[in-house]
């Protein structure tokens, strides 16, 4: 029997990771320290990769699902380019090489089927058959995106999912003095206090405005700013879409 994989595709930075709007802002307001303050931080987020903070529930449930239930089971990552994100994806890398099951091939486009045969030629090497090529693209290909590609339209490959919307809160300023044990003084600067406060960022600094010369006013602020993401939607952690698509397709093969 000729041996061919099933190939599915991750797109991670929608699909597994959350939102990312503290995280962002944290690698900004580095990069504006680093420039302006003499400081030489790297961002660090590997406490929250590693803890899985920032990754959707049961995504390694999902990951054996796939492996387990498919013949020669190929299970790729895409990691899209994204400037904002660019700092974060060696943790990410490093989290996902973690896992035995995943491909250790990155793509950076969501349409890379002949990279992914190519890599795949020693271990399948049917695959050097246009024919078998074909069969594996028309029947056992799947990418999991929440991207409204074109390309991926025209294709009919995409399975649509839901973005994960949680978004993981915490303390920047608090992250900055005590993870990169950096002095609070650097935040002394002007540009560094604007941008804070135009981020909603909580600083207590007798260099800044009016308001962040209050310490009352900016202890209040932080406690607000926490109320207001408690009652957003996006603190939500709890997701089930793996477990919704595992249970669903299980059913299916029973069926079958």
């Amino acid at each position: 029997m000729i041996k061919l994989p099933y190939i599915f595709i991750i797109d991670f930075l929608y699909l597994v990771l959350c939102y990312n709007t503290y995280y962002n802002k944290e690698i900004e307001l580095i990069t504006l320290l680093n420039n302006n303050c003499n400081t030489s931080i790297i961002n660090d987020f590997s406490d929250e990769i590693n803890n899985e903070l920032i990754i959707r529930p049961d995504f390694k449930l999902f990951i054996n699902f796939l492996k387990s239930n498919y013949n020669n089971a190929e299970i790729f990552i895409y990691l899209r380019d994204d400037d904002e994100m660019i700092s974060i994806y060696p943790e990410i890398e490093k989290y996902i090489d973690k896992y035995e099951n995943i491909n250790k091939l990155k793509l950076k486009s969501l349409n890379n089927y002949d990279i992914i045969v190519d890599n795949l030629k020693v271990k399948y090497p049917s695959l050097n058959k246009n024919k078998n090529k074909k069969k594996v693209f028309d029947t056992q290909l799947s990418i999991f995106t929440t991207n409204d590609n074109l390309d991926l339209k025209k294709i009919n490959k995409a399975i649509k999912c839901p973005q994960y919307n949680y978004e993981y809160y915490y303390d920047i300023y608090d992250k900055i003095i005590n993870k990169y044990n950096i002095n609070p003084s650097v935040f002394d600067n002007k540009h560094i206090l604007t941008f804070c406060e135009n981020n909603k960022i909580p600083i207590h600094n007798k260099n800044g405005s009016i308001y962040q010369q209050d310490l009352l006013y900016q202890n209040i602020l932080k406690l607000y700013y926490y109320k207001e993401y408690q009652l957003s939607d996006n603190s939500i952690k709890e997701d089930t879409f793996f477990k919704d698509y595992i249970n669903k397709n299980q059913m299916k093969m029973k069926i079958k």
